[in-house]
């Protein structure tokens, strides 16, 4: 009887907490924690091993040096965060370092000067719509991942170019040139023009490859 009741503890701690779902929130029935899903440009950088919490077949669980009771993480990678919890931008989370990504492979570490050109451009420049992409037109596309440790989250932003200048025309008529480099954060629905800051980096990589 000893040994029955020792596994049946085991496995109802395997399965942390029991959560519901209310209002579009998932709340941990132990602690009465409300959590939101964060937009997908959120990712954690570490998950830890261990089942913070269950939803029917889903699984939470601790993002590694992340405080549980402000941000945990659906087994998928999906983000969730505390009812009161301010969801940082950008430009006020505590970058430590960033990486280039081209298909899931890092290329490139950043410079801790790139990536302040890079938050301040994406916090600071002028929104327009996405440029419509077709066949042939993408020479660059990349993936940025700005790391905060302290938060154990990364942010996510999509780099691309094109072979020629985007040019699109006004109310008036009048031709538009938004240049070939754009930023897109596809999660918030923000892209701006990404200018030269990262040009030299793309003639590096090009260079490299060929």
């Amino acid at each position: 009887c000893l040994l029955l009741s020792c596994a049946a503890l085991l496995v109802g701690c395997s399965k942390g907490n029991e959560f519901a779902f209310e209002d579009g929130r998932y709340v941990d029935g132990k602690t009465q924690i409300s959590y939101i899903d964060a937009p997908a440009c959120y990712a954690p950088v570490a998950m830890g091993d261990e089942i913070y919490g269950t939803l029917g077949d889903s699984k939470f669980y601790r993002i590694v040096g992340a405080d549980p009771e402000k941000w945990i993480c659906e087994e998928g990678g999906t983000v969730l965060y505390a009812q009161g919890v301010e969801l940082p931008t950008l430009g006020k989370m505590n970058i430590s370092a960033a990486n280039v990504m081209a298909e899931d492979v890092r290329i490139a570490q950043l410079t801790d000067t790139t990536i302040s050109e890079l938050v301040a451009v994406y916090e600071g420049a002028p929104r327009i719509n996405k440029p419509m992409v077709t066949d042939g037109m993408l020479t660059t596309n990349w993936r940025i991942h700005f790391i905060d440790e302290s938060l154990g989250i990364y942010y996510i932003l999509e780099y691309f170019e094109f072979g020629e200048d985007y040019v699109i025309k006004s109310d008036t008529n009048e031709e538009i040139n938004l240049g070939r480099r754009f930023i897109y954060n596809r999660f918030e629905g923000v892209c701006v023009m990404a200018g030269e800051v990262l040009s030299e980096l793309v003639t590096e990589y090009e260079e490299i490859v060929q």
